[in-house]
């Protein structure tokens, strides 16, 4: 068996990618799936909030606190929808569309600049390899949820014991 370990050489490139970013823009990185959003509201203006949780496979409760954070930013506007005043329409704000555009631009760049030497032969093999290693991982528990709720469930906190236990 190989003794390099995919795990941290994958960290690696997701922290250096992040790293060039913060070092080449004075925006502020948005959170991927608070940017997700911001891309559905720019191709789906007047959206509700619900719209975009099914669009992005989210909860409702996580698309909220996304939308509160991204209003309070000032990168999204919400508007009651006539007719329904629970339900909120949504627009990204001029701040908004500039930053998402600044923000996928650059990623598009570091991923030109992470892919720079490939053939497209190699780059279609790592995508099949990369496809390969998420179905090795897929999960009934786990299939269904977003990047932002597979980090939650990460970052819960659990019994050391319990998990020992269950694995007797």
């Amino acid at each position: 068996m190989n003794s390099k370990r995919v795990g941290p050489a994958v960290h690696r490139i997701w922290l250096l990618m992040h790293y060039d970013y913060k070092r080449n823009t004075d925006i502020e990185l948005l959170p991927p799936n608070q940017l997700m959003a911001l891309e559905h509201i720019m191709i789906h203006p007047d959206c509700t909030q619900q719209d975009v949780a099914d669009a992005l496979h989210q909860t409702p409760a996580a698309i909220a606190q996304s939308m509160k954070k991204l209003c309070s930013a000032g990168l999204v506007e919400r508007s009651a929808c006539p007719g329904n005043l629970r339900a909120n329409r949504l627009r990204v704000t001029e701040k908004g569309r500039m930053n998402a555009e600044s923000s996928l631009s650059m990623f598009e760049a570091e991923e030109r600049k992470l892919l720079n030497g490939f053939t497209p032969e190699e780059e279609s093999q790592l995508w099949s390899y990369i496809g390969r290693m998420l179905d090795n991982l897929r999960d009934p528990a786990t299939v269904s949820l977003g990047n932002r709720e597979l980090a939650m469930l990460v970052m819960e906190p659990h019994d050391c014991k319990s998990v020992s236990e269950s694995s007797n």
